[in-house]
């Protein structure tokens, strides 16, 4: 009987010190979970303005989400711990010159410009388009370059004094200007006057911008390309040249982007002059990575800057 009780007794006690082995290999493999409510993190607010012409407003933007700005400030959600608001204060059919004689007469567009972490710019498609347009028949390099630098040189003036009056309103934000594309590049790929206006135009907004403190240039002339791309000289798109040159002598500018040959993808149908929501996520991307070039210009600086009325 004793040995019975006995080796009941062991049988017993390995059978504990089992269940004990497995209970602790449960603890021990099991998943451990990470409380986010109790330690949530802490995502810096920050404010984006974007002031400027259709580009800023988002115009030909086929999910009307608003263009390249809302894509913008959901990237930099993704790139770092911040939360992203937005003022999109752009106008379409804006010159340089009316975007600088809104912000002077609107006071609260005053006041989001001093309170933002981050300023991009659309300023300069309109007056390249005027200017262009009046030179859209000269077909001769040296006329063409003749003709687009009064033109320039007033633009230059008028972009000048808008970065000016911006940095005057906010010391310390960076701002991030955009240059402009060239919509009638698939179209008309060899026009000297439309090369020579949108490179001048670019050119322009390169060495103003280089001249202001923290302030920064984006290109998104890839736009102009469309689905051709790098192909920019193929054969194809100097037989759309050929064919839609002889419009330019009748047909207005709106008349000729309908009635020629060749059509960029990454512009909208209804205007392509506009970019469409393709169009517009590549100029997100430009931005974007622009902004985060310069992150440590923004970020953890608090949400508020120095500013003088």
């Amino acid at each position: 009987m004793r040995l019975v009780k006995r080796v009941a007794q062991y049988l017993g006690f390995l059978a504990g010190l089992v269940a004990v082995f497995f209970a602790l290999g449960w603890l021990l493999m099991r998943p451990v979970r990470h409380s986010q409510s109790r330690h949530p993190v802490r995502r810096q607010p920050i404010q984006l303005v974007a002031v400027g012409d259709s580009l800023t407003q988002g115009v030909g933007d086929s999910q009307t989400a608003g263009g390249f700005v809302p894509l913008v400030a959901h990237t930099l959600a993704h790139s770092a711990p911040v939360q992203v608001s937005t003022v999109n204060a752009g106008e379409a059919g804006d010159t340089t010159a009316r975007i600088l004689t809104r912000i002077n007469r609107n006071s609260q567009l005053q006041r989001h410009l001093r309170q933002a972490n981050i300023i991009t710019v659309t300023a300069g498609g309109n007056d390249a388009l005027g200017a262009i347009s009046a030179a859209r028949k000269e077909l001769s390099q040296a006329n063409a370059e003749h003709l687009i630098a009064p033109a320039a040189a007033t633009y230059t003036q008028h972009l000048r004094a808008l970065l000016e009056r911006i940095r005057q309103l906010n010391s310390t934000a960076p701002v991030f200007v955009l240059g402009v594309y060239n919509p009638f590049y698939v179209e008309l790929a060899t026009n000297p006057v439309l090369n020579t206006g949108v490179t001048t135009w670019n050119q322009a907004i390169r060495r103003v911008t280089r001249q202001q403190r923290n302030m920064y240039y984006v290109d998104i002339s890839r736009i102009g390309y469309g689905q051709y791309g790098e192909t920019r000289s193929s054969h194809r798109l100097r037989q759309f040249a050929a064919a839609n040159t002889p419009l330019l002598a009748s047909a207005s500018v709106s008349q000729l982007l309908v009635t020629a040959q060749g059509k960029n993808a990454w512009l909208s149908p209804a205007d392509r002059l506009h970019p469409n929501a393709r169009g517009y996520r590549y100029i997100a991307q430009q931005v974007a990575h622009r902004i985060n070039q310069q992150q440590r210009k923004w970020l953890h600086h608090g949400t508020t800057t120095t500013a003088r009325p």
